[in-house]
């Protein structure tokens, strides 16, 4: 084969495809630990909007039916009580309420309520939601 010729042939060597399947390799481990804690993120920001939404709708029962609505915390079963109706949270947020301190959380029908925690875990992070006993206000404590 003369020069010329092998200057016309394209393509990749062997060597070269086996070099860049292994720089794809590492750049793929190195990358596959960030996705998987971002979905962790992902998921326990779910689960925290879900419990979120159900304690304003329990407040929101509460100051517009004028009369105590009670949440009650199921951890076994991802799970919580709102006035005796059992709301099912997750879809598919991988995260778990791990406990609240205390009897279920009462919305009183003036705005108020009996005060609460609540403990969700994903993985290794946790957030923490706090109920205030005065004003009834729901925040994400971190």
């Amino acid at each position: 084969m003369s020069g010329g010729a092998r200057a016309r042939r394209r393509g990749f060597s062997l060597i070269e495809m086996l070099v860049v399947l292994a720089l794809l390799g590492v750049a793929a481990m190195l990358a596959l630990p960030r996705f998987g804690s971002s979905a962790t993120a992902g998921d326990l920001a779910a689960i925290t909007r879900q419990v979120h939404d159900a304690l304003r709708e329990a407040r929101s029962v509460a100051l517009a039916q004028g009369r105590d609505v009670a949440v009650a915390i199921d951890p076994g079963g991802r799970a919580l009580w709102i006035d005796g109706k059992r709301r099912v949270l997750g879809g598919r947020a991988a995260a778990d309420i791990l406990a609240s301190a205390g009897s279920p959380i009462m919305f009183h029908a003036v705005g108020g309520s009996s005060g609460g925690r609540i403990l969700l875990r994903a993985a290794d992070r946790r957030r923490e939601i706090l109920v205030e006993p005065v004003t009834g206000r729901i925040r994400d404590a971190g």
